[in-house]
């Protein structure tokens, strides 16, 4: 999986500032993470964009579902696990999460759904990854 670390924040931007599920956000995460093997850029295929379309209809529902979001989770990093994070602040904003592999990999994401978090949490641990590894 080849990501481009600004590719990455700006997606990292767009679920943070993201209110609620966002089908057109989980198209460009499909794209961005390679979940799909038909995701071409989803700017350029406005079939992929458009309600009722069979690509619309397979793109995995990562900024709707928690099952989705964890499902990705496992894809992109394998071995990974995810917890929800629950205190008095996150539950104002809405939803928290981290992914983490053993004692040293963790990643926190907070955003206005646990799904958002989730994928938050993913995006935030693939962007230390790319800066550590290049």
């Amino acid at each position: 999986m080849a990501n481009d670390v600004e590719v990455l924040r700006g997606l990292l931007a767009r679920v943070k500032a993201a209110t609620g599920p966002d089908p057109i956000l989980d198209r460009y995460l499909c794209h961005a993470l390679g979940v799909a093997p038909w995701a071409g850029t989803p700017a350029e295929h406005l079939g992929m964009c458009m309600p009722g379309s069979k690509m619309a209809k397979a793109t995995p529902a990562l900024t709707a579902s928690i099952d989705a979001a964890v499902a990705l989770v496992g894809r992109a990093l394998p071995g990974w696990h995810w917890h929800a994070c629950s205190d008095g602040y996150r539950e104002k904003l809405g939803g928290g999460a981290c992914v983490f592999h053993g004692k040293d990999d963790f990643a926190s994401g907070d955003a206005a759904t646990t799904p958002l978090a989730i994928c938050a949490a993913l995006l935030t641990a693939l962007i230390a990854a790319e800066a550590d590894h290049g």
